[in-house]
């Protein structure tokens, strides 16, 4: 877990709030992450330190030293080394509860939380969060909310695996009448899965294995519940019995969705389907599919399905303990695996074929194949997304957007340096690094 505290710098000017990554159970570098408010404007900024060893850097180590043109830079000694580090101004909102499931939005805009009885909104920049009270769910039962965008990123679904879909809010108005959802599919079953397909409609799986498409906007059913197996019979297992169906929307090609029930993980099947028809668009069989529970994944996380930026290429966990991936254009999926824990968190898939893996509180990135060019990165609790060419962090308090697109990063690395790299820091790059300046 993070260690967290507020302090301040050694001027008196600056309160610090630290976002501590636990150092005793990582290995290699490891970081402070450091959120600096002024006291005298209000503004705040944020800045990774790095640690020493078993030492990290707190306010009597830490000089912020404001610039001319707003920004601010922060000095801090890291053992016997004076390190000089640039923070970025962010602002002040932040979620109150770290409790709940969220998500961001498609348009990588917003992130939602619902949690602690509240649905709250938070832009990107921290600047305004909008809340509204949830209501006692039906018959005073508990729920484990879980919260869905649409497409369009302008409604937020609310849906319990126990107790099916709630409510249907306008993102941009939680205050405003919501609309009711409980009542739009009878004798669904229970609801295993919301994902958003298209402008307002969402599509919904059950655990008896049907599909139905939905406009939150309205409420009306536009793809009536149909049987995913398309009336075939199999016997029943017990492994049903502790499984769920997963589902994943099909990016770059509206009302399309994976669907891995509980009855197909163990035949390796996959089935991708336009509700809009609805029509079976593809079958992929392989390796039996991991049956992971969903609360595994704390709501944030794929949990066996993630599709690259263009609807291509799919990520699968089978249940081998190995990562695969599909690519849908010739139907063949990869022979070689990448190695999974069952404590491992399916980030995404990268525009250049790098599987996204959240392990041990590092994001790793894990070249096609499992063949060269892997490594990892620190990351803080929260959760992580790869939205197109761009992997978003977000730990409700602190964002980070990274390019994933290897010549956008030498240009960052390059600006950062200020200069060409070493023969020595060469070394350390990864294979693929142009030989000319990464700038010019």
């Amino acid at each position: 877990m993070p260690v967290s505290g507020h302090l301040s710098d050694a001027t008196g000017r600056y309160t610090i709030e630290y976002l501590i990554l636990d150092e005793a159970k990582r290995k290699g570098l490891a970081y402070s992450e450091q959120i600096l408010t002024d006291v005298r404007t209000g503004r705040t900024f944020h800045t990774r330190i790095p640690s020493s060893g078993d030492s990290s850097v707190y306010g009597s180590d830490v000089v912020a030293v404001p610039e001319e043109d707003g920004g601010l830079t922060v000095l801090a000694a890291v053992g016997s080394t004076l390190v000089e580090a640039r923070a970025e101004p962010v602002g002040s909102g932040h979620f109150h509860s770290i409790e709940g499931n969220g998500a961001p939005s498609p348009d990588k805009r917003f992130l939602a939380r619902a949690g602690s009885g509240r649905l709250a909104v938070l832009d990107i920049s921290r600047g305004r969060q909008r809340s509204v009270r949830l209501p006692e769910p039906v018959a005073g039962r508990s729920a484990d909310w879980e919260v869905t965008w649409t497409a369009d990123s302008r409604r937020l679904v609310l849906w319990d695996r126990r107790g099916g879909l709630y409510w249907s809010y306008v993102a941009a108005d939680l205050g405003s009448r919501r609309l009711v959802l409980r009542s739009a599919l009878p004798g669904f079953g229970s609801v295993q899965g919301v994902v958003g397909i298209g402008g307002s409609e969402i599509a919904v799986v059950s655990d008896n294995a049907r599909l139905a498409r939905i406009d939150a906007a309205d409420g009306k059913v536009t793809t009536r519940p149909f049987s995913i197996h398309q009336g075939r019979r199999d016997e029943e297992t017990l492994d049903e019995l502790f499984t769920g169906s997963q589902l994943a929307a099909r990016p770059g090609h509206p009302g399309q969705a994976a669907v891995v029930t509980s009855r197909g993980s163990g035949r390796g099947e996959i089935l991708l389907w336009d509700l809009r028809g609805p029509r079976l668009v593809d079958e992929l069989r392989g390796a039996p599919v991991s049956s992971l529970d969903h609360a595994l994944t704390d709501g944030l996380y794929n949990a066996s399905l993630a599709f690259d930026p263009s609807g291509t290429h799919l990520a699968v966990v089978n249940a081998d303990s190995q990562v695969r991936v599909w690519d849908l254009s010739s139907g063949k999926q990869s022979t070689r695996g990448i190695p999974w824990t069952t404590d491992d968190k399916l980030v995404g898939l990268a525009p250049d074929g790098h599987i996204v893996i959240l392990r041990d509180r590092q994001l790793h990135f894990i070249g096609p194949g499992g063949g060269g060019n892997d490594f990892s990165v620190p990351a803080l609790p929260g959760f992580a997304h790869v939205a197109g060419n761009r992997l978003i962090v977000d730990s409700g308090a602190v964002r980070q957007s990274f390019d994933l697109r290897p010549e956008a990063q030498f240009r960052a690395l390059c600006h950062a340096a200020g200069r060409d790299y070493t023969a020595a820091e060469r070394k350390l790059l990864l294979n693929g690094t142009p030989d000319e300046p990464p700038c010019s």
